[in-house]
Formats: C-alpha cells, structure tokens, sequence
C-alpha cells in the first residue's frame, strides 16, 4: 500500500513541498480497538501561511486502514478571512488547538504516541499524541518552539490537554 496526499481518502491537495509523511505515529485516536495513522505534513501552506504545517489524521477500521471513518485533517491554524477554513478537523487558534499560526512554523514536524497513566488509575493506561511545531513563537520569543498533546477524539475533534510546561 502506498499512501500519498493524491489519494481521494486523504484530505486536502498535494503540492510541491509539502512533504507528506515527514513524520510519523500510529496510536487509537478515537479508541476503536485499531490502530489510527498520524501523518505529519509540517510545510503544507495554510491558506496564505506559508509552511504552517498541518496532520493528517488516517483512521484505522478492522477493514483496513482509511476504511472506515473518513481523514481528518488537523491544521496549524485557521486561515485569514477569505481563505477556505478547515472542514474536517481543529485549528491552532479555535478551541481545542491553542495559540496563533505563523510562517514557518512546522506544525507536525514531530509527532509521538505517548503511553499515559492518569492520575490515581491503578493500571488503565491511555495514548496520548504529541505534535511538535518547533518554530512556533511563544511569549518568551521567537521560534522558541512547542508540544501540543492530545487525548483521545471527543466528538468530531481531538482535544487538546496542553502544550509545553505543562505537567501531566
């Protein structure tokens, strides 16, 4: 199986650049019992965004990958008005995704799944997915770079738990 941005289950458009599949991981986004695909794109254009980045996120089914529930795709941040705003996912400045998108960015340059036990369970021990935007601004200063981490799918958006600092 080859899986490229062409493939009409893949969300958005492929253009020269891009790099799709930069990054990689595979963890249950939606808690389904099958493995999900996390593809990371961190020099897709967002709208006038240059190298924004954004993830792909590829559903697994008992089926097969890409078989069951539709791609989603997980921008960096929603685009300046009069740009198509992103449809099947969340963006860095809406809720669920936090801070504002700049050029360069890289938004999925990175990505990890990560074992987590929550505070006070005895042995139920959930996945986490970690994306990395390592030119992301920060109030400290610029490119100072962040991790978003995320749990488990909750309606039609992952959500987000925090992002550098904080502890889990």
């Amino acid at each position: 199986m080859e899986l490229t941005q062409a493939l009409a289950s893949v969300p958005d458009e492929p253009e020269p650049g891009d790099q799709f599949g930069f990054s990689l991981a595979v963890y249950d986004a939606n808690l389904d019992g099958c493995s999900d695909l996390v593809v990371g794109i961190p020099y897709e254009d967002i709208g006038p965004v240059k190298d924004g980045g954004s993830v792909h996120l590829l559903y697994g089914a008992t089926t097969g990958l890409g078989s069951g529930v539709a791609a989603e795709e997980f921008c960096q941040g929603t685009v300046l008005s009069g740009y198509p705003q992103p449809t099947d996912g969340i963006a860095q400045n809406t809720t669920g995704v936090a801070s504002e998108p700049e050029i360069s960015d890289g938004f999925g340059t990175s990505l990890a799944m990560v074992p987590h036990r929550p505070s006070g369970a005895a042995s139920t021990t959930e996945s986490l997915l970690a994306v990395g935007v390592p030119n992301e601004d920060t109030p400290v200063g610029t490119d100072m770079g962040v991790v978003h981490i995320f749990r488990e799918l909750l309606g039609p958006a992952l959500r987000e738990i925090g992002e550098q600092g904080l502890l889990l």
